[in-house]
């Protein structure tokens, strides 16, 4: 599993960081924490207001809940890159794609757990997978899943 050996600069370019890879604007951040968008204002430009970079415990830990990261990564501490969730831990939001581990339910030909793209909808109550359309209950089983990577972006020159 790929980790981040090296921590980044700082709380502010991973606030930042986080922030762009969810395509979170202070505002929207600022709503889903229970943040003032003052304070976010001031975690992301310490210099120009003067103060102090690096929130409370409590700050944090809402960051990382808003922002779907740990509170280790956001705060600098080397972690995994990307971990499966397992489904009985937590869903992730309706409509939102994400990957799945999904194991067919009977296939005695590959009965074996693989990887699909998917997303889960009507509050909760329906996958949907890419690898045939319909998660249907007799058909599969999603055991676990991650949000998806960012896309790549070419260095256009």
């Amino acid at each position: 599993m790929d980790t981040i050996e090296k921590p980044m600069d700082n709380f502010q370019t991973r606030l930042r960081t986080a922030m762009q890879m969810r395509n979170m604007s202070v505002s929207t951040l600022s709503s889903k924490s229970g943040i003032s968008q003052n304070t976010i204002y001031i975690y992301l430009n310490p210099e120009k207001y003067h103060r102090e970079s690096c929130p409370g415990s409590n700050n944090l830990e809402a960051l990382a809940v808003a922002l779907d990261v740990s509170m280790d990564w956001l705060w600098g501490r080397p972690v995994a890159l990307m971990s499966w969730i397992p489904t009985s831990e937590r869903l992730p939001e309706d409509m939102q794609f994400v990957l799945l581990t999904v194991r067919r339910l009977k296939n005695e030909y590959n009965p074996g757990p693989f990887i699909s793209v998917g997303y889960i909808g009507w509050n909760h109550q329906h996958w949907w997978c890419a690898h045939d359309g319909d998660c249907e209950i007799s058909k599969v089983e999603v055991l676990a899943w991650m949000p998806l990577p960012t896309p790549y972006k070419p260095n256009n020159k």
